[in-house]
């Protein structure tokens, strides 16, 4: 069990990462992923910081190689769905019966999709880049960042 939450925490926290480090612009490398809803939903995450609640996605292979302890494969794709949390009147996060948040509306999505050779003039042999995607699924921005 121990493993299994490591490797959830290693993609929610490298997902995370790609989602706040902006280097170059990769617009021209990310796609939205259509069929990121038939991948795995491996983790949600309540953002109190600016009361927000997260869904995040990937494929099954990328899953098996973060439990073995293994690089995610070429090609792996994280996407993050982003919702507004429900609020009280008071402004507060309305939680569940489990204490997480209740998901309101959608703001959008984030993508980090990891390729080989995306990570020129570096020495690394492969990079993610990020996309921003508005709920209308239409990029806002879009970087790269070797890994």
């Amino acid at each position: 069990m121990t493993r299994k939450l490591s490797a959830v925490a290693l993609i929610a926290a490298l997902a995370a990462s790609a989602a706040a480090i902006q280097v170059r612009a990769a617009g021209d490398k990310i796609a939205f992923p259509e069929n990121f809803a038939g991948g795995v939903m491996y983790t949600t995450i309540d953002r109190a910081d600016n009361k927000r609640y997260l869904e995040l996605f990937t494929a099954p292979a990328a899953i098996e190689a973060a439990k073995k302890g293994e690089p995610l494969p070429s090609g792996t794709v994280i996407t993050i769905v982003q919702y507004n949390a429900q609020v009280d009147a008071q402004g507060n996060p309305v939680k569940d019966a489990n204490g997480r948040f209740v998901k309101g509306s959608l703001i959008g999505y984030g993508v980090m999709e990891k390729r080989t050779g995306w990570a020129p003039n570096t020495r690394r042999r492969s990079a993610t880049a990020n996309g921003n995607i508005n709920p209308s699924r239409r990029r806002r921005r879009s970087t790269t960042r070797p890994i």
